[in-house]
């Protein structure tokens, strides 16, 4: 009886062990799943606030025009004051408006002079400063689609059918014009912008005060534009050009856009002002060649020295103090690092901050983890295959390379895999190292950015989060592509026969 009781109990133990191990298990593979998705979906797409004038996705009904952009523009929108900035010579890049490092290439349907100049508000002598180009419909769409930059202003039936690597962009030209009392500061308020979606509530009337919006105690009231000056609270949507030439005050519209944002150029285009423009060509092959170098430094050190540890343990204090000095070199903080290489190989080698330095410091740094996991691995191997092969003639280093390391080989390999994923993601110790150029290090003096600082550097300069979390996937993918790939080249490297 008590023997049944106790076996009850010992299955019911067991089944809540293993049910709480499956539990925590699902639990941190949940975790896992949710930063990688989370960081997979930032990366993919964006999400992004801004502040705009004109209000977004609206065109007036008597505008003359179009606009046709190329499709590499990266273009989502395209407004009154941009179009007005580039026809009249004022502005020549399309840095500011889509990030693209790229000169504007404009173009006009012929016929349309005329009409675009009274539109923009231009005179020839202004228009003829930005060097458009007046075509007919079939040269546009031949001539605007061909590399970056492709802007031209067309009638709307030229707009129709195929458009060839062009895409169709309704300009928005209109503002919230209102009365000088809706902007007054009273009290702790004052009211600047509404929210997109808010507008079509205020001029349709379902909205009836500016407090609903957050402003001060009016009513809103939908007038004709010459009534704006005469009506307190007074509200009315007119184009940019009328508000402009009438100096009407204007709300602006907080909106949200949506769209893709991990492209390829991203990845193929080399960085522009310190990564605030263009991708990040540049800055992935300064993060391989940093691995590269760092792990053919770490990687036949730490792996030499793991062998010695194990395989010579003659002088017992010797290697106590060894060991001892590689753990304490595992737990020192990596800022650390970072001082000593600032202090050693940036300063008193003379290597500045470089490609080198940085290398040489995270080598340092990763090599007690190769070392321990090194060690682990090759304490690991059966020592009747070790006894075998000495009997059979073999010299001790002809063992240790033809049996020992080949049969250990997957344990280095996860040894150097995490020692790459600590080096890949390492920030601290490079900021004073490696420095922070974002050209392609031609040679292992010269300064580099690698994705990790990218990163940092991005979000702490307040540049963009959207293409903090682009570099973020590229980082992540990054390193799975280099954990294949030291898994595929230990397999051949260590291969029997």
């Amino acid at each position: 009886m008590s023997q049944s009781l106790f076996e009850t109990r010992r299955r019911g133990t067991d089944r809540l062990a293993i049910f709480t191990i499956k539990a925590l298990s699902s639990f941190a593979i949940l975790i896992l799943v949710v930063i990688l998705g989370y960081i997979a979906f930032r990366g993919l797409y964006s999400s992004k606030q801004y502040e705009s004038v004109v209000v977004p996705k609206i065109q007036s009904a008597g505008a003359p025009v179009v606009a046709l952009v190329d499709t590499d523009n990266l273009m989502q929108r395209i407004t009154y004051p941009d179009l007005q900035a580039w026809y009249s010579g004022k502005a020549f890049s399309l840095r500011r408006v889509s990030g693209v490092d790229s000169e504007v290439r404009l173009y006009i349907e012929q016929g349309l002079e005329a009409s675009i100049m009274e539109y923009l508000g231009l005179d020839a002598k202004l228009l003829a400063k930005s060097n458009a180009v007046v075509a007919t419909r079939e040269q546009i769409l031949a001539e605007a689609a061909q590399g970056r930059g492709g802007i031209a202003l067309v009638s709307s039936e030229s707009a129709l059918g195929k458009l060839h690597g062009l895409e169709l962009l309704h300009i928005e030209d209109m503002v919230l014009a209102v009365n000088p009392s809706v902007l007054e500061l009273v009290g702790n308020i004052r009211l600047t912008s509404v929210p997109q979606e808010r507008v079509a509530d205020i001029l349709s009337g379902t909205l009836s005060n500016w407090t609903e919006v957050g402003g001060q105690q009016l009513p809103i009231l939908v007038v004709p534009p010459d009534d704006l000056a005469t009506t307190p609270g007074g509200v009315a949507l007119i184009p940019y050009a009328e508000a402009e030439s009438n100096q009407y005050p204007t709300l602006k519209v907080n909106a949200v856009s949506h769209a893709r944002n991990l492209r390829l150029a991203y990845l193929l285009d080399s960085p522009v002002e310190s990564g605030k423009y263009g991708g990040i060509s540049t800055i992935i092959g300064n993060t391989l060649l940093m691995v590269f170098f760092t792990i053919l430094i770490a990687g036949p050190l730490g792996i030499g020295a793991a062998a010695f540890l194990v395989e010579y343990p003659h002088n017992k204090r010797l290697l106590s103090i060894i060991r001892s000095g590689v753990d304490v070199l595992a737990g020192i903080p990596s800022i650390i690092f970072g001082l000593f290489g600032l202090l050693v190989f940036v300063q008193l080698l003379g290597w500045s901050f470089s490609l080198a330095s940085g290398s040489m410091t995270i080598a340092i740094m990763i090599l007690p983890t190769i070392i321990r996991t090194s060690e682990e691995a090759i304490r690991s191997v059966p020592r009747s295959v070790v006894e075998a092969s000495i009997a059979l003639g073999a010299t001790k280093a002809e063992t240790i390379w033809k049996v020992i390391l080949p049969t250990a080989s997957p344990g280095i390999t996860t040894g150097i895999i995490l020692a790459i994923g600590r080096a890949v993601g390492e920030t601290a110790a490079l900021i004073y190292t490696i420095g922070s150029s974002t050209d392609f290090a031609t040679g292992p003096l010269e300064s580099a950015r690698v994705l990790a600082m990218h990163i940092f550097l991005t979000i702490t300069e307040g540049q963009s989060f959207d293409r903090a979390f682009a570099s973020a996937l590229v980082l992540v993918v990054l390193v799975l592509g280099i954990n294949l790939l030291a898994r595929f080249s230990a397999r051949r490297l260590f291969k029997h026969g």
